[in-house]
């Protein structure tokens, strides 16, 4: 597998996928001093198709309006997980048509799952911790052939 590492504020810069056109994986993880995605560059990332952000404690998607999330035309998978500021997925969500799987874990101040996400045309899966489940509810599934998984552990 072809890894990248980045460091702050290189992570953070807009040239930073540039040329990395067929990249179909990327983790973003610990990046303690990330707040947003909005400046990174991620719409370089087409062919983009799992991308997980983990433990970016600082990190808060609610207020990234300004990430084109309509550029990952070709996500599958999204996973995230450690990331206590997102109180809402973003509205930009609603563009990851070709979403197949959702999971997100330890998002701590996270509300409901708007129904933008949930009728997603092409999401089969949704993954959330136990805690998410017992504090909301499980989310209204738009669509009988989805799964819904709550993780005892994370």
């Amino acid at each position: 597998m072809f890894q990248i590492h980045l460091s702050l504020p290189y992570a953070s810069s807009r040239d930073c996928f540039k040329g990395l056109l067929s990249l179909q994986y990327l983790q973003i993880e610990s990046l303690d001093q990330l707040r947003s995605l909005s400046s990174s560059g991620l719409e370089h990332l087409t062919g983009l198709r799992e991308l997980r952000i983990n433990f970016c404690f600082e990190l808060d998607l609610s207020d990234d309006e300004m990430m084109p999330w309509e550029a990952l035309k070709s996500l599958r998978r999204l996973e995230l997980w450690g990331i206590p500021k997102m109180s809402t997925v973003p509205a930009g969500f609603q563009h990851l048509t070709a979403l197949e799987s959702l999971r997100i874990e330890e998002c701590g101040e996270l509300g409901a799952l708007p129904k933008c996400v949930t009728s997603l045309p092409s999401l089969k899966r949704i993954e959330m911790d136990k805690d998410y489940i017992e504090q909301h509810g499980p989310p209204l599934l738009q669509k009988g052939n989805m799964n819904m998984i709550a993780r005892e552990d994370s």
